[in-house]
């Protein structure tokens, strides 16, 4: 299933989907594990300074990461999406 990025509500530009992967350092060790995380970003400024505030604020950057990329899109387009 192939689920696509809404436009900004403030601007209609298209996000970018971002993912990470990370090794978490714990007790002078590092995990046998990884963890991934993802994002949506807008890239709005500076052409719609409004619509990029908004999604600082609301944590579209630099704010809560999904762990999956189907989540991270859903919650951009159900948070920030221009509605159809």
């Amino acid at each position: 299933m192939n689920i696509e990025l809404k436009p900004c509500a403030c601007c209609g530009q298209i996000p970018r989907l971002f993912g990470r992967e990370t090794r978490d350092y714990v007790n002078g060790k590092w995990s046998e594990y990884t963890r991934k995380y993802f994002w949506a970003q807008p890239f709005c400024y500076p052409s719609c300074e409004v619509g990029n505030m908004y999604s600082k604020k609301y944590g579209a950057i630099g704010g809560p990461s999904r762990n999956s990329e189907k989540e991270a899109i859903e919650y951009w387009n159900s948070t920030f999406g221009k509605e159809d």
